[in-house]
């Protein structure tokens, strides 16, 4: 008669009673060396746990550092690391800010500063609100990418690298005229305005790729830090270069912004004197 184990090896496998057997003596083995097996787990599940087991010491492996194993720890210590920077970091902008920058690099240069350039976009499904339409701060962060466009093919960021110098948003203004709805395309077009002896002025249109409607339009301060836009215009032009005209609304925009400035000044030392 045979035994229970190898009566299922027989009815499922198609084993022979004399190596059910011997796959009887070998389990019973693994049970002395205290390895534990689950109460629920089928016999038949059992015979092929006890057949993995038997190839591995018969290839020298360990259970421990099989291939399928060790590809478990990776995709574990992947999953691990991604939920960590996707929970820690914004990965998409910087990921987007990398290929619009080498895909700006790779375009002809633009040699003229003041030229204006032009970027597409397509509003996606993570750029829209409960509206439908596009979430009014993505339009900040596309004009970020655009601005890494035009700085990356008229040379700015190069002088940037070579004066030791950075760039910060010093203001931004943003006035929505129409909205824009998913799926639809538009063209994001930057140009330098003016500068002074502190900052650069951009103006940047969004335009609908539909029928040519300006959709939005922006007006930005980008400040120079630890040097100065005159030697940044000299270092791309290689003489001195004087800064167009301003613009009456952006001269109305510059007014407004220091006007805040010193009333907050005013404020702090209200409240400093407060203390």
């Amino acid at each position: 008669m045979h035994c229970l184990l190898c009566s299922v090896a027989l009815c499922t496998t198609g084993v022979d009673s004399h190596l059910g057997c011997t796959l009887c003596t070998k389990l019973a083995g693994l049970c002395e060396r205290r390895y534990i097996v689950h109460k629920d787990l089928s016999f038949h599940r059992l015979l092929i746990s006890v057949g993995q087991f038997r190839n591995q010491r018969r290839n020298g492996q360990s259970l421990l550092h099989s291939p399928v194993r060790v590809t478990a720890m990776w995709l574990w210590g992947l999953g691990v690391l991604l939920l960590l920077l996707y929970g820690s970091l914004d990965v998409w902008y910087f990921l987007r800010s990398a290929v619009v920058v080498l895909r700006a690099w790779l375009q002809p240069p633009v040699w003229d500063v003041l030229a204006e350039q032009g970027v597409g976009g397509r509003v996606l499904p993570g750029d829209v609100d409960f509206m439908g339409h596009m979430n009014n701060a993505r339009y900040l962060r596309e004009c970020d990418f655009a601005r890494f466009s035009l700085y990356t093919r008229n040379g700015f960021f190069k002088a940037l690298r070579a004066l030791g110098a950075t760039v910060v948003q010093g203001a931004s203004t943003i006035r929505y005229r129409r909205s824009l709805a998913l799926g639809e395309a538009f063209e994001l077009r930057s140009r330098v305005l003016a500068w002074d002896d502190k900052a650069f002025y951009l103006e940047q249109h969004f335009v609908s790729r539909a029928d040519g409607f300006l959709s939005a339009v922006m007006l930005c301060r980008q400040n120079i830090l630890r040097s100065s836009p005159d030697k940044i215009m000299q270092f791309l032009c290689k003489r001195k270069v004087e800064s167009p005209e301003f613009p009456a609304e952006l001269q109305h925009w510059i007014s407004y912004n220091t006007a805040s400035s010193q009333a907050l000044r005013t404020e702090s030392k209200l409240e400093e004197k407060s203390q």
